[in-house]
């Protein structure tokens, strides 16, 4: 029962933060959205995950000892990470302890929209 209900709630958060609400800020603690590959479907996965975020990197945790999440990124560490409205792909480092923490280096990021007020399609005159 309890799966079940968390599982809704992060159905629902999905879309709100890949707008990027409740995205840390470049530096700060926020709730990010994870992009993993399964390691037996193969499927891509996403879970809201607390996050701490430095400049380069994100840093995530989990005490639980059977996360499905962090089974994934053990088997497959190429993932993407949704930061303020923006999919950036990052490289998973596993330190697993009584906490495990997932340092996600982020790749250097690449405009793939043009910026806001910036170069887009022109009007007619």
């Amino acid at each position: 029962m309890v799966r079940t209900l968390l599982r809704q709630i992060n159905q629902a958060m999905t879309p709100l933060l890949r707008r990027g609400l409740g995205a840390p800020l470049p530096v700060g603690m926020g709730v990010v959205l994870l992009e993993t590959t399964g390691r037996k479907s193969g499927r891509r996965r996403e879970v809201p995950l607390l996050a701490l975020r430095t400049p380069r990197s994100v840093v995530v945790a989990t005490g639980r000892d059977r996360s499905d999440w962090l089974a994934n990124v053990d088997d497959e560490p190429d993932v993407a990470v949704w930061l303020g409205g923006e999919r950036r792909k990052a490289t998973a480092h596993v330190r697993h302890g009584p906490v495990d923490l997932v340092t996600l280096e982020l790749a250097p990021w690449i405009r793939t929209r043009p910026a806001r007020g910036g170069a887009g399609p022109r009007r007619p005159r």
